[in-house]
Formats: structure tokens, sequence, C-alpha cells
């Protein structure tokens, strides 16, 4: 899941996997998408608590391995 990176995704596009606002940025719209991923290239403390996030996440619902109990 982004390969421990920031998530910023249109409003709808995460549906159907487990909700999680920690683990991804929802936007409204392409600029707005834009204003978060400026934002974020500035901030080294966002993006590594983000990345953290989406990690636990992956591991947690996506990892096939969790999944399958491998």
């Amino acid at each position: 899941m982004a390969c421990g990176r920031v998530i910023i995704a249109r409003r709808g596009a995460m549906r159907g996997i487990p909700d999680s606002r920690e683990a991804w940025i929802e936007v409204e719209s392409p600029s707005e998408m834009w204003g978060q991923a400026e934002k974020i290239a500035k901030d080294v403390y966002i993006r590594a608590i983000q990345g953290r996030k989406t990690g636990e996440f992956y591991e947690k619902y996506l990892n096939l391995e969790q999944i399958h109990g491998n």
C-alpha cells in the first residue's frame, strides 16, 4: 500500500477496504490533492507519521501472509 508512503486519494476511492482515516488522506478535487501533496512534501514529520500509519494498515488488513495466517 504505497510502500509505506503517504496516500492522497479522491473521496470514495478507498471504498471497499476497512476504514482508516489515519492511513490516507481523502480530498474532494485534484487541486486539493495537489495542495495536500505540496504541504506534505514540506513536512517530514507528517510524512513519517502518515507513512507509518499506512504501513500499519497494510500489515493489519492487506498483507496476504497475515490474512492467510502464514
